[in-house]
């Protein structure tokens, strides 16, 4: 059997990203994958995620901060370029005026700058949108594009120099509990640990099924939809977008030369991750493109699209907690569709909480306590 400091299970986001914290932080780690390492079946693939600070909940708005200086730490030590400066723009209307009043608060509070800005302004500085009477929208200029597989990749990378042992195919079968320890049994041997964090996304609830969590996980799908081939939808003349209430969000072009991406937040069925179809939904790719038409001036074209995962807790608030019977075990999971972002800062709060030091960190954790969903 095997021994180790401690082991993380997924590779995904958060799990490499623990990886890294931990691995840099001198202990002894080995991090399993079931599938190949950057796969397509989980939440993390594909080339960008949206960073952003537009939070109703300051304390996420104190992790973005502190994520921000991480990736630009791990852009430094990769010499490789992650973050590109955007801008964003949170698009509502009478029914959400409260809820972007509420972000704009938020905002001051951490002196992070904004602007709520009229139709006029918008088209002028924007033309790519083409937004009506009634729409209200709040600009906020430090969010980025964040290049999402290549974040990852950075990650294993530097943890693997740092010393850490990265497993791929190699699926935890058992997890059984030894007095202080953990007991590993993998489909490719068995293990012994003093500490495990378990960042298997949406596998979660299946290895945590005794716990009952209300864990959803959803397929949800992005699209690359043609645009003109005019200025004004490219990185540095267009925003990331994010209409509050159709939940329609997306992106300048950064991944295809005559496209953006583009996707909804709210409109996703519930999925077996083991058993789930990869193609497109029509219906949903038509009534976000509807959606779309809207807010911007764009073709009625959708060239292509993929498929990724949300694990939605039943708030939308992320689990970070050790586990309530086996503290030896800390448990990351239901990030809803918006934790890449926080990246590194995840892997630090991890590392925090196994080794029972949560208590040093500048954040407060009290929102993401696993108690509220039992």
């Amino acid at each position: 059997m095997k021994t180790f400091d401690i082991a993380v299970i997924g590779a995904g986001l958060v799990g490499a990203s623990t990886a890294y914290s931990l691995a840099k932080a001198g202990k002894h780690v080995v991090l399993f994958e079931q599938f190949n390492f950057l796969h397509e079946r989980g939440s993390s693939h594909g080339a960008s995620r949206i960073f952003r600070y537009t939070y109703e909940d300051v304390r996420y708005i104190d992790m973005c901060l502190a994520a921000y200086k991480a990736w630009q730490l791990l852009e430094q030590e990769t010499d490789d370029r992650l973050l590109f400066p955007a801008g964003d723009v949170d698009i509502g209307d009478a029914k959400t005026e409260g809820f972007l009043a509420e972000i704009a608060q938020n905002l001051a509070a951490r002196a992070l700058d904004y602007r709520y800005l009229s139709l006029d302004e918008t088209r002028k500085r924007f033309p790519a949108f083409k937004l009506h009477e009634g729409h209200i929208i709040l600009y906020q200029k430090d969010a980025a594009v964040l290049a999402a597989s290549r974040a990852i990749n950075s990650l294993l990378q530097v943890s693997a120099r740092q010393g850490a042992v990265l497993k791929e195919q190699e699926r935890i079968l058992n997890v059984s509990f030894v007095e202080d320890a953990v007991e590993l049994k993998s489909t490719k041997g068995e293990y012994r640990v003093k500490k495990l964090i378990l960042a298997a996304g949406a596998w979660t609830g299946k290895i945590l099924n005794e716990l009952a969590i209300s864990l959803k996980p959803e397929k949800q799908q992005s699209l690359f939809v043609r645009i003109p081939q005019a200025k004004g939808y490219q990185l540095g003349e267009m925003p990331i977008f994010f209409e509050r209430s159709f939940g329609i969000y997306g992106f300048p072009s950064f991944e295809r030369p005559f496209a953006i991406k583009v996707g909804d937040h709210y409109d996703a069925p519930s999925i077996d991750p083991d058993n789930r179809s990869f193609e497109l939904d029509r219906d949903i790719a038509d009534k976000t493109l509807q959606h779309l038409q809207q807010l911007l001036h764009i073709e009625n074209h959708v060239l292509d699209g993929l498929t990724c995962i949300y694990t939605q807790s039943p708030d939308q608030h992320f689990i970070l907690d050790r586990h309530p019977k086996h503290p030896q075990m800390v448990i990351a999971a239901g990030f809803s569709g918006h934790g890449f972002k926080f990246g590194p800062v995840l892997g630090d709060i991890l590392m925090a909480l196994a080794y029972e030091q949560e208590a040093n960190l500048p954040f407060d954790l009290s929102l993401f306590k696993l108690a509220r969903l039992l």
